[in-house]
C-alpha cells in the first residue's frame, strides 16, 4: 500500500512509542487492511468541493468546447480525482474511460530524453559528442547529442522533406529519414548552439541514436526499459511505418461541417522520437512517480533534464531535455504539451508542491490551452494536504498511537490549526461501509482526542 501524504515515521518516533503504556488496547493488533482504492476513496472526500468544481469546468468544457478525454491530478502519487469525459469513438459514441490510450504527441519527447539519459549514464552515449559518432555518414558536423536534446541543433524541418522529397509509397520510418538526410544534404537553418529553435528532426535523430547504439528498435527500447519496468502496461510507441499495429489506440478527430471525422495517416506517422507515444493517464502518473523516485537514472542527470539551458552559457531558454521548464507562481513548473492530428495533450508537474495534472485529449478542441490552464491552476490549490487526512491516513495504516501522534505533531508545529470533526466523521461511516468496522473505531476515538484538544 501506499505511504500516503507526508507521513514521518522515524527512528525516534518509534523508539517513543515503543517505550509508552503497553495496556493501550490498539498496542499490537493487527490492522485491518486497506487497498489504494479505498485510501484514494477517502481521500477524495476531503478535496470534495475542489474536485466538484474541477469536475463541472470540465463537463462544461465537453458539452460547449469540444472536449473529449481523461484527466488526472494528483498529488504525492495520491489521485485526487481521474475522471473521463466524452466520446473516444464518435462513429460508434463509446465513451471514455480510465484504460483510453492516447497519443502524446509531443509530450513523448520525455520518453525520448529519457531514453539517451539511460545510455548516458551507462556510458553508450557522450552528452557533448558529435552525433556522427553514433550515426556514421550523417551529413551535419559539430551537433552534439545535447544539441538535439535542448533544440539547439538547427537541423532542417523532416516533415517538410517528407512532403516534398519522399517518392516511395511506402509509409517512412526513422532509418528511412535518416537515409533521405543524407542524401538530400538540405542546409541547415543555423549552426549548432547559436539559437534555441524547437526542432521536432531533433528528437526523430536521437531515437534514431537509440536505435543505432542498441540495436533495437526504438519502440522496443522504451517498453523494455521504460514501460516495463514502470508496470506502464498500457503504453507503446506506434510507428505507421512498421507493420506492428495497436488496436486499442484512439483516432483523432476534427470537426468539419459540424461532424468529427478521424484523421488520416500521414508520411510523418512512420516517423518517432518527436512523437509516437501512447499512453494512459494512469500510466503517466506511475511515470511522473518514477520521476521524483529516481527509479531510471540518477539525480544529477534527472535535475539537468528538468534546468533551463543557456546559449553560450549566458541567454536562458526555458527548455531541458525533454522538458519545458518554467515558473508558475514561485514555484518550478515542469511540463510539457502536444499537439498532433486531432491530439492535445499535456504532462505538468509541479515539483515543488508534488501536485501533478494530465490533460489527455483526441479532438481538435479549439480552447484546449485554456481548459488545460484553468485545470492546472485549480490543481495547484490543492497541493495543502488536509491535516485531517494526514492524522487519519496515520492511523489507519499504522495504528492508533501513530494517528495520536501525527495529530500532536500538527498541533505543535501550529497550535492554531482547526480541524473539522465533521470530515473526520465522514470518514468514520465510509470506513464502516466499507466493511473495516476496526479502522472506524480507532479514527472514533481519535476523533474523542482531537474534540478534547488532548
Amino acid at each position: 500500500m501506499k505511504v500516503g501524504f507526508t507521513i514521518i515515521l522515524t527512528l525516534v518516533l518509534l523508539l517513543t512509542l515503543s517505550s509508552e503504556n503497553s495496556s493501550t488496547p490498539y498496542r499490537n493488533v493487527e490492522l485491518q487492511s486497506i487497498d489504494d482504492q479505498q485510501e484514494n476513496h477517502i481521500l477524495q472526500y476531503f478535496y470534495d468541493d475542489q474536485i466538484s468544481q474541477i469536475d463541472s469546468f470540465l463537463r462544461h468544457a465537453n458539452k460547449y468546447s469540444r472536449f473529449h478525454g481523461n484527466v488526472l491530478i494528483a498529488h504525492d502519487g495520491e489521485i485526487i480525482l481521474k475522471k473521463s469525459y466524452g466520446y473516444k469513438d464518435f462513429p460508434n459514441k463509446n465513451l471514455h474511460d480510465e484504460n483510453s490510450t492516447f497519443q502524446l504527441a509531443s509530450v513523448s519527447k520525455q520518453f525520448t530524453a529519457m531514453s539517451i539519459l539511460m545510455l548516458v549514464e551507462q556510458r553508450k552515449v557522450d552528452l557533448d559528442a558529435d552525433i556522427r559518432t553514433y550515426l556514421p555518414g550523417f551529413p551535419y558536423e559539430k551537433i552534439t547529442v545535447k544539441n538535439l536534446l535542448q533544440h539547439t541543433g538547427g537541423l532542417p524541418n523532416y516533415m517538410w522533406m517528407l512532403e516534398h522529397k519522399w517518392k516511395k509509397e511506402k509509409i517512412p520510418t526513422n532509418k528511412d529519414l535518416i537515409a533521405l538526410m543524407k542524401e538530400l544534404k538540405m542546409q541547415r537553418f543555423f549552426w549548432p548552439g547559436k539559437r534555441h529553435d524547437y526542432s521536432n528532426t531533433g528528437y526523430a535523430v536521437l531515437a534514431s541514436i537509440v536505435e543505432s547504439v542498441t540495436g533495437k528498435n526504438f519502440g522496443d527500447f522504451v517498453a523494455d526499459n521504460i514501460f516495463k519496468p514502470l508496470g506502464m502496461d498500457h503504453s507503446f510507441v506506434y510507428s505507421a511505418g512498421i507493420d506492428k499495429d495497436y488496436p486499442e489506440k484512439l483516432d483523432g478527430y476534427f470537426q468539419k461541417w459540424r461532424r468529427l471525422r478521424i484523421y488520416d495517416h500521414t508520411l510523418h506517422d512512420g516517423i518517432v522520437g518527436d512523437k509516437g507515444v501512447y499512453s494512459t493517464a494512469s500510466d503517466l502518473v506511475l511515470w511522473d512517480q518514477a520521476l521524483y523516485a529516481n527509479k531510471l537514472i540518477n539525480d544529477t542527470l534527472l535535475q539537468l533534464a528538468m534546468t533551463a539551458g543557456k546559449i553560450r552559457n549566458r541567454w536562458e531558454f526555458p527548455y531541458g531535455f525533454g522538458f519545458r521548464v518554467k515558473k508558475y507562481n514561485d514555484q518550478k513548473l515542469v511540463y510539457h504539451k502536444g499537439l498532433w492530428q486531432g491530439f492535445r495533450t499535456s504532462f505538468s508537474r509541479f515539483v515543488d508542491s508534488h501536485v501533478t495534472v494530465i490533460v489527455l485529449n483526441n479532438t481538435d478542441c479549439p480552447k484546449i490551452h485554456s481548459i488545460t490552464d484553468r485545470v492546472e491552476q485549480m490543481a495547484n490549490e490543492l497541493k495543502s494536504t488536509p491535516p485531517e487526512f494526514e492524522i487519519i491516513n496515520n492511523a489507519i495504516c499504522y495504528g492508533y498511537e501513530f494517528g495520536l501522534q501525527k495529530y500532536r505533531m500538527i498541533k505543535e508545529a501550529n497550535p492554531e490549526t482547526e480541524f473539522h470533526i465533521d470530515q473526520i466523521e465522514k470518514t468514520i461511516e465510509l470506513l464502516n461501509e466499507m466493511g473495516k468496522d476496526q479502522l472506524a473505531e480507532i479514527v472514533s476515538r481519535l476523533t474523542i482526542e482531537i474534540e478534547g484538544g488532548s
